[in-house]
């Protein structure tokens, strides 16, 4: 049942997708008419999709197969949510005043991470009486219980850097050479400003120090540059990774000041983003990996009386 709840909240969370995708394009063909969809009504409908489902994930990892005990693997996971309440309560203290969905989606990261390692924790901790006894216990584990936890665990710390983006600070200002400007809890400085020609572009760029506690703790060169074979121009950003985080600085037309307008972007854990899909391609792969799931190339036919089919000939 909880395979079936599980497949069917995905189906419906990729055909929304599809709908909202889609939509737009065949209106358009059939009458004519142009419309829209964009983020409000993908984050809308997919969320309100893939918050129960995430929710029970937890949830169906701890039920056994064919004899699950719903009440049991609730109980399994009280540890789990209380981590994640805790996590939503404290992610609300210290960003008050932000966005809802930050602190919410902090909570439910944690849940999920504690969530998949219940049944590491179960078999391992729990049925354990000394440290040999646990890693005898740990490595006798069969790849299976290692593909869900990984996969699970990788989920809910990509969720975490998602939740995070809403802790971000945005800020579009314009930067003069040797003047500071804040973002998050770096300060950012012009240092120069200069033009150069690549193979089929030529483009002006920016070296920006990227400083912490008075400390240069990275350099970032956004750029603008100018094709002129297709008479079209693109933006460079410079992009540095601080512990999680990410800055990101974009480039944009000079002022008659002298000064050039930029556009500051501080995202605080972005970089968990990526870390969870290495966690979930880590389970996916453990999954294909156990003896159970392999696909074991047929070496032999057997004869046809031999099978049954002699009769139906």
């Amino acid at each position: 049942g909880a395979l079936v709840l599980n497949n069917l909240f995905l189906v419906v969370s990729c055909a929304t997708v599809l709908v909202g995708t889609l939509y737009p394009l065949a209106l358009e063909a059939l009458t004519g008419d142009k419309i829209s969809v964009g983020a409000p009504f993908f984050n809308l409908c997919f969320a309100f999709l893939m918050v129960p489902l995430l929710v029970a994930m937890p949830v169906g990892q701890a039920l056994s197969w064919k004899r699950g005990n719903l009440h049991g693997a609730a109980q399994r996971l009280m540890v789990a949510l209380t981590c994640g309440l805790l996590a939503l309560l404290v992610s609300y203290a210290w960003t008050r005043g932000g966005p809802v969905f930050a602190p919410l989606g902090a909570g439910l990261a944690i849940y999920i991470m504690a969530g998949s390692l219940v049944e590491v924790t179960q078999r391992v901790l729990l049925k354990s009486n000394s440290v040999s006894s646990a890693f005898g216990r740990l490595k006798g584990l069969p790849l299976a219980a290692w593909a869900t936890t990984c996969a699970h665990f990788g989920l809910g710390v990509t969720l975490l850097g998602l939740a995070a983006s809403g802790w971000g600070v945005e800020s579009i200002t314009s930067m003069r050479l040797g003047q500071p400007t804040q973002v998050g809890p770096y300060e950012l400085t012009m240092q120069s400003v200069a033009s150069r020609d690549g193979p089929n572009y030529s483009e002006a760029f920016a070296t920006i120090s990227v400083r912490s506690a008075g400390v240069e703790v990275a350099r970032v060169e956004p750029a603008k540059r100018s094709y002129p074979a297709r008479s079209m121009g693109t933006t460079k950003a410079g992009i540095a990774t601080l512990n999680l985080g990410q800055i990101y600085v974009s480039m944009a037309d000079g002022n008659a000041d002298g000064s050039i307008n930029i556009r500051l972007y501080w995202k605080p854990l972005v970089t968990l983003i990526w870390i969870g899909a290495l966690f979930m391609a880590l389970g996916g792969g453990l999954s294909l990996a156990n003896r159970r799931s392999a696909v074991r190339p047929v070496t032999s036919v057997a004869p046809r009386r031999q099978i049954g089919l002699q009769g139906a000939e």
